[in-house]
């Protein structure tokens, strides 16, 4: 418990910010409930009483996951949202031997994501050390000197029954909790990677190639 709020005190330039004061500190990296009730605005109305989540965050960013998506592109998945002009620094990232910075480094903030695209190949059956370092999250705890061993493997091309179909969505007008777009699901039922980018759907009106990604074994994907 913070116990109870000793000062609160609006912002004399943003007048939307409200400073707390509370009889305890902040642990680091523990939940905090904060509720307010009976507060007006400037204008006098009401705002409705309300709860939200406060976390002192002191831990750095982890990698949760990667995929090595093809021979010059990698997918990191982050345990946390990151601060996306140090997400993007191409200078945060290396990889050795031979292979250096990414040439674009794309982060998502929706999934805490990041895609990095190299102009060398790696090659086929080469171990690899990526670092990254400097990272911060949005609490500008940094994530130094880590790294991540990896050998590149070049994905198989799908074989016969290594992929199905597992949904259709032909008419999505009027979109019932999902976007209005067609699509279809499929899923790598082998136990291998593959990749897509040698496949190509057809139906009556549309011929489309698949995207340059990597499906990995057991794993679905919506095109």
């Amino acid at each position: 418990s913070l116990g109870s709020c000793q000062a609160a005190i609006v912002d004399s330039e943003y007048l939307h910010v409200l400073h707390l004061t509370f009889e305890q500190a902040l642990n680091a990296d523990v939940p905090y409930a904060i509720s307010w009730q009976n507060l007006k605005d400037t204008f006098g109305y009401i705002i409705p009483d309300h709860s939200v989540t406060v976390v002192n965050d002191q831990t750095p960013p982890e990698v949760a996951e990667y995929l090595v998506l093809s021979e010059n592109m990698i997918w990191l998945k982050y345990t946390e949202p990151l601060n996306e002009t140090s997400a993007e620094f191409l200078l945060n990232y290396q990889i050795t031997p031979s292979i250096g910075h990414p040439t674009e480094a794309k982060y998502t903030q929706a999934d805490s994501t990041v895609l990095l695209e190299f102009s060398a190949s790696f090659v086929e059956d080469t171990a690899y050390t990526l670092t990254i370092d400097n990272l911060e999250d949005l609490s500008d705890n940094a994530l130094f000197d880590h790294m991540i061993d990896f050998t590149f493997t070049q994905p198989d091309v799908p074989a016969f029954g290594d992929l199905i179909i597992t949904e259709i969505m032909a008419t999505p007008d009027p979109p019932v909790a999902l976007p209005n777009a067609e699509f279809v699901e499929i899923y790598n039922r082998s136990s291998k990677p593959l990749s897509l980018e040698v496949l190509t759907f057809q139906d009556a009106t549309t011929l489309k190639d698949f995207p340059s990604i990597i499906l990995m074994p057991h794993e679905y994907a919506i095109i």
